[in-house]
């Protein structure tokens, strides 16, 4: 009222109202002075979204002034991509109508202290977004609904109550802190709201101006937009109109892989940072501003279990000034159970000045010379500066010839400490000591097996990189290193229990989308975490990735989690290797074998003398430890890695020849077809050559496509061991030659679609039509067979029915013959002139690489001396490997494959074992392939060994390392073709046990067949039906035998052979050989299938002849059971089987 107005109180109003206007004044003025602030490279443009330069600045502004309209909020001065609301929209998955002033209604506080209803806030009923920030200008605190958002709560010492717009009282739970983005106009900034409110019942986020402006902000406003400003002009917050309101220009990230929504205490960062001691841990977290719970008497027994250690020696003073001045060096292992990669040891590279520490897993010692190598390319990669002084021990590893040459070629200087004085490499040797002890603590501290020591020593390097302690303060070994930041979000504890996102290119739609694994470590090549898996028992590299309670069960298996013991790893000096003492046994024969069982490569209870090591069945032999191989690379990997130039070059010279083919044609993106993936893939072959291909994701093609339309043949390996005894029996050489990039040469006639490559696929409208067949299309192989069959008929060739990979073609007095598998050619000729003219054809027509004289084909070495008159075939290159893969590289050698009297009912067992069942399916996997191709001598053995590795138990697998074992014993065996073994043409033999198997007595069939004496197919089956006789088993295995004796005869006619002789056929049964000879009314036939009475068809038609052999002299014996060591050696001998010393 007029009548109560003062000139005190107007005075009062005047004063508040000109303080008002200075503070606007003074706003105003620091907005215009910010107008002039020099553009920065790294803002970025909120109308052209580029960077160097702010919108007012901007080019485009300036030309259209500021007329651009937003499509969305239908305003002017910005583009639809950078409208604030739209981010909003996208990031709630909201439909919020724009300027609806009926969905926000009034939301106006009115807010009072009072005793028990503490502020009041007048809101309506709307909602727009859970996390969207109203500015409130009545509240007199923050307030916020959602607890999952806070970063910390404390309770309330008081009760407090909210009331709003309809009178009603909403209860104060808690108050605390939120972590948001608040956007300032330019970039969007970390900001905590403090004593924030948490109202459970409020609909919206209310963010109170009284409490912004308690802190010393000032705001401006109009009315589109209004702003929060410090004391120094800086825009902290912007809130932008809409309807009635202002809302904040705030966003809330979701909890993920890289952010906590608790302050965690001490101990657990302690946890997360690989035991690091707590003095270091308050270091580097109060250093990067991360909050913590600090106690002041913390104790971990893990630490206790894994670190205790006797006192220190003295440390030297004396530093280097910069990196790579010094690098201490020192090598740690044999540990006693390799690791995921079968690695046994590690080495451990440390830099002086920044203490950067660098590991390397090996399998053997003498791969440090190469380790080293590597690590001084990559620090004078990632610091400039090249490593002057290298200081070891004198281990044998860092004392030999080849370590000598590289320092000296590099001209580096190699101090070595004196002899038991391993002090003066003290720093290395602590360094030792505080990654194993590390390692050693989480694997105890987690109860995980030691076979995971490797993922824990790489785990401890990475963390204590980014956390140890350095020479210099307020910084760590990464930054001094190579400059590098680090984000403390990423760590977590070692062995947490982590659900991991299946992508859904990896799943079907009804399958889990997560399985569970264990976080084993961090990748420096990729932003995501190490998972080991036990069910598969390998290490991925994932970033979706939720971890889980410490209550959630994983399922290890108990031979895999392995008691751990703090004293297990002894960290010391190097062992030299010792050969350990081992009990000779004698063999089933009775004979003393030149080679012990190794019973120390499995566990044996019962014998405690022996030193244990690990199962072989408990790491995957697919897996090394390091993240991934050249193999296994991506395009991006591949591009920006340390070889990008030689992969650039080879992805250049495929694009090449896809060029050079016409192999697409680019066209706008179809409309109801669809466009599958393409991919490239690396792979360094031999000779160190860089391969890159561009395949195409052929299995995303439909599945309705018949059989006929995508089969293609390849070359059987009895044809190709005929080829080879023919081109010896005729003393003349056979050719080989690659056709490269095959199936680019193969047209399709569908409309087939693919993405374009990696580096084009800015352009997203445009995809390629494909021309020809490129690798990965189901058609592929088939289209390219039918592009050669198509030449080759019209040089005048003739395809073979029998194997529709032979070609033939016939001159006057010469012949040619051809055999292909897939893109490899073998060419033999009776005139060279002729080879040459086909070798001509051949490269005009295709792009071909003429490899010479076959040296290898198939993975089956060959060696012609036509000298001499004789062929040898060998696969022990890949014999090698195949020890290698399993760790029997260096085991003792046996005389025989396997037992004569070996117990088949104990290789089976009723609990089935994942790993045992897999690790003996890959080992008779790899075996297959010999016995397929050169090693006939264990045919027998393999396939019987093969029949139990469903339910594989440790017997099988025992047998199966004997197999191994008899392998390294004959690693050089070749299997030789003489010219003039035998005047017959074809002959074979052929036997059968009865009831040999005595799980379900079914008979074992097994035959051999000649050609000139010479080796060209075997065989070894069970029979599919149980024969009541022995009779009847060997008449089977007759009709077996006869029908590939017909196989090969009409082979043998293709070759241009003359096979009017009957095959002569070798049986040791009389009764089997009488009753082929005489089937006519005998009542033990009657039961006999009908289609084994064609065996006298065929000797009728003077096609066979069965002749009888004694079974001292049945070569086919030794494919039907396991025999002693002097008659299954005997038998070897006349397969043409030899072993070169």
């Amino acid at each position: 009222p007029a009548d109560k107005q003062t000139t005190t109180e107007l005075m009062s109003r005047l004063m508040v109202e000109e303080e008002r206007n200075k503070t606007l004044e003074q706003a105003t003025a620091l907005a215009a002075k910010s107008k002039f602030v020099r553009d920065n490279k790294d803002t970025r443009c909120f109308l052209c979204n580029k960077l160097g330069h702010v919108k007012r600045n901007c080019l485009l502004f300036k030309q259209e002034g500021n007329k651009r309209k937003c499509h969305f909020c239908k305003k002017e001065g910005h583009i639809m991509q950078n409208c604030f609301f739209r981010k909003q929209k996208d990031s709630h998955k909201k439909n919020v109508d724009q300027g609806s002033s009926h969905e926000t209604q009034a939301l106006i506080g009115i807010s009072s202290l009072l005793n028990c209803e503490d502020m009041y806030a007048l809101i309506g009923d709307g909602s727009d977004g859970m996390h969207e920030w109203w500015l409130d200008s009545g509240a007199t605190e923050h307030m916020c609904h959602d607890k999952e958002i806070f970063t910390s709560l404390r309770s309330l010492e008081v009760q407090r109550k909210v009331k709003i717009g309809n009178g009603s009282l909403l209860e104060v739970k808690e108050v605390g802190t939120v972590l948001v983005k608040a956007f300032n106009g330019r970039k969007w900034i970390d900001t905590e709201l403090q004593n924030v409110l948490l109202v459970p019942e409020l609909e919206v986020n209310l963010f109170s101006l009284s409490a912004a402006l308690d802190k010393d902000l000032k705001m401006i406003s109009n009315k589109e937009k209004c702003q929060l400003i410090d004391d120094e002009g800086r825009i902290r917050v912007e809130a932008y109109r809409k309807g009635k309101m202002f809302l904040m220009c705030f966003k809330v990230e979701r909890k993920g892989l890289s952010q906590c929504n608790v302050v965690e205490s001490i101990v657990d960062w302690h946890r997360k940072l690989a035991h690091v001691n707590f003095v270091q841990v308050r270091n580097i977290l109060k250093l990067n501003n991360i909050k913590f719970k600090d106690q002041n008497d913390v104790f971990c027994t893990d630490c206790l279990s894994g670190k205790q250690h006797r006192l220190p020696f003295a440390l030297s003073k004396s530093r280097a000034k910069k990196p790579c001045e010094l690098i201490h060096g020192d090598l740690c292992g044999p540990f006693e159970i390799e690791s995921l990669g079968g690695a046994k040891y590690f080495l451990m590279l440390k830099d002086d000045y920044s203490g950067f520490r660098h590991v390397s897993f090996l399998k053997n010692k003498s791969e440090a010379k190469e380790k080293i190598a590597s690590f001084f390319k990559l620090a004078e990669t990632q610091t400039g500066c090249k490593v002057k002084t290298l200081r070891t021990d004198n281990g044998l590893e860092f004392i030999n010839r080849n370590l000598q040459r590289l320092c000296e070629e590099k001209g580096i200087r190699h101090e070595k400490s004196c002899a038991y004085t391993p002090e003066q490499n003290g720093r290395a040797e602590r360094e030792m000591r505080t990654i194993v002890e590390a390692a050693r603590t989480m694997l105890h501290s987690n109860k995980l097996g030691k076979f995971l020591w490797a993922e824990a020593i790489n785990c401890a390097v990475y963390t204590l990189n980014r956390v140890g302690c350095c020479p210099l303060k307020n910084s760590n070994s990464l930054n001094l290193w190579s400059g590098g930041e680090c984000d403390f979000k990423i760590f977590k504890e070692f062995g947490s229990r982590v659900a991991v996102h299946i992508p859904k290119e990896k799943r079907l739609k009804l399958d889990s989308k997560s399985k569970i694994g264990l976080l084993v470590g961090y990748s420096d090549v990729t932003k995501g975490l190490r998972i080991y898996f036990p069910e598969n028992n390998k290490v991925d590299i994932h970033r979706d990735v939720v971890i889980l309670p410490n209550d959630t069960k994983v399922e290890v298996k108990e031979q895999v989690m392995l008691d751990f013991k703090a004293d297990d790893i002894e960290l010391g000096r190097v062992e030299n290797d010792v050969i350990e003492g081992e009990e000779e046994v004698e063999n089933q024969e009775g004979n003393i074998t030149n080679g012990e069982e190794e019973e120390n490569e499995l566990p044996n209870l019962g014998r405690s003398m022996r030193r244990l090591k690990a199962p072989i069945w408990t790491r995957d032999y697919d897996m090394s430890f390091y993240t991934a191989t050249e193999d296994q690379i991506t395009y991006e990997e591949a591009v920006t890695g340390s070889n990008s130039a030689k992969w650039k070059e080879a992805i250049n010279r495929e694009l090449l020849v896809l060029r050079e083919n016409n192999t697409w044609v680019e066209v706008p993106w179809p409309n109801n077809q669809k466009v599958i993936e393409s991919k490239w893939v690396f792979k360094i072959k031999s000779g160190n050559e860089y391969k890159a291909r561009l395949v195409a994701r052929g299995f995303q093609q439909d599945n309705n496509t018949e059989l006929y339309d995508i089969y293609a043949p390849v070359a059987k390996l009895a044809t190709f061991r005929i080829l080879i005894a023919i081109g010896n029996k005729l003393g003349k050489p056979i050719y080989h030659m690659d056709v490269r990039s095959a199936f680019l040469y193969g047209e399709i006639t569908d409309d087939v679609y693919m993405s374009l490559p990696d580096m084009n696929r800015s352009n997203s409208n445009v995809v390629c039509k494909l021309l020809k067949s490129i690798y990965g299309l189901r058609k592929s192989p088939r289209c390219w067979n039918l592009k050669f069959d198509l030449l080759m008929k019209q040089e005048g060739f003739s395809r073979s029915q029998n194997d529709f990979c032979l070609y033939l073609k016939t001159f006057d007095h010469d012949k040619l013959f051809v055999l292909l598998y897939v893109d490899d050619l073998l060419i033999l000729g009776t005139n060279l002139s002729q080879v040459d003219t086909l070798k001509e054809v051949l490269s005009k027509n295709f792009c071909m690489k003429d490899l010479g004289v076959v040296s290898q084909y198939l993975g089956v070495d060959i060696q012609q001396n036509l000298d001499k008159g004789f062929t040898e075939l060998s696969q022990s290159n890949y014999l090698k490997q195949v020890l290698q893969r399993f760790g029997m590289q260096d085991c003792n050698s046996i005389n025989t494959p396997i037992e004569s009297n070996i117990n088949y009912i104990m290789l089976t067992s009723t609990e089935i074992n994942p790993k045992m069942v897999k690790l003996c399916r890959q080992i008779i996997g790899s075996l297959m392939y010999v016995v397929l191709g050169t090693r006939p001598d264990i045919c027998e053995c393999v396939s019987l060994l093969s029949r139990f590795q469903d339910k594989a138990n440790e017997n099988l697998y025992k047998a199966l390392k004997r197999v191994l074992r008899y392998i390294k014993g004959t690693i050089d065996m070749t299997l030789v073709f003489s010219p003039n073994c035998s005047d017959e043409i074809l002959s074979g033999y052929v036997d059968s046990d009865w009831g040999g198997d005595v799980v379900d007595r079914k008979s074992t069939t097994g035959y051999i067949f000649k050609f000139f004496g010479c080796l060209v197919s075997w065989s070894s089956k069970k029979q599919q039906n149980i024969s009541i006789s022995s009779t009847e088993a060997e008449y089977v295995a007759l009709s077996s035998a006869i029908t590939e004796a017909c196989w090969i005869r009409k082979i043998l006619i293709d070759f241009g052979f003359d096979m009017n002789k009957p095959i002569i056929l070798f049986e040791d049964n009389q009764s089997a050989i009488f009753i082929a000879n005489n089937p006519e009314n005998n009542k033990r036939l009657k039961h006999i299938d009908v289609k084994h009475f064609f065996i006298k068809e065929k000797i009728e038609s003077n096609v066979i002849k069965i002749v009888h052999i004694s079974t001292n002299n049945q070569i086919a014996d030794m494919f039907t059971k396991p025999l002693a060591k002097p008659k299954f050696e005997k038998f070897r001998a006349e397969l043409g089987l030899k072993i070169n010393n």
